[in-house]
């Protein structure tokens, strides 16, 4: 979908949020764009805060090289307090598929707990950076 009409319908979703009339209208328009066979996402944006041995055992590469094959964007860190922060925004299904990987971690890392930070907005990145 065109980014300007993306931007346009989750900014008259949220204005309207609750009206019968434009609840209505989404869904017609959602519909008319999967029988065009463009499907209708919206977006997410979240934070991910990784706790466990997650730095020094290829964390970093393992979020990109699967944020790559999941076409999700955003960037991964490693944080003074020895965390990993995961930036990322995409398709809903896609970033839950991307947080289970995260959850297991590559095989030298150890997971311990994952903190899940949904965000209301989206930061419109262009691929996935390690920093």
């Amino acid at each position: 979908m065109n980014a300007g009409i993306h931007k346009t319908l989750e900014y008259c979703k949220d204005l309207f949020e609750g009206n019968d009339a434009t609840n209505d209208a989404y869904a017609s328009i959602r519909l008319a764009s999967t029988q065009l066979g463009k499907a209708f996402t919206m977006d997410k944006n979240i934070m991910l805060v990784v706790h466990g041995n997650v730095q020094g055992v290829s964390f970093r590469a393992f979020a990109k090289e699967n944020a790559d094959m999941l076409n999700i964007r955003g960037y991964v860190k490693n944080l003074k307090d020895g965390t990993v922060k995961i930036v990322v925004e995409g398709d809903d299904q896609k970033l839950q598929e991307f947080v289970e990987k995260i959850k297991a971690g590559p095989p030298e890392a150890k997971v311990d707990n994952v903190e899940i930070i949904e965000r209301n907005y989206i930061q419109n990145f262009h691929g996935f950076e390690v920093c």
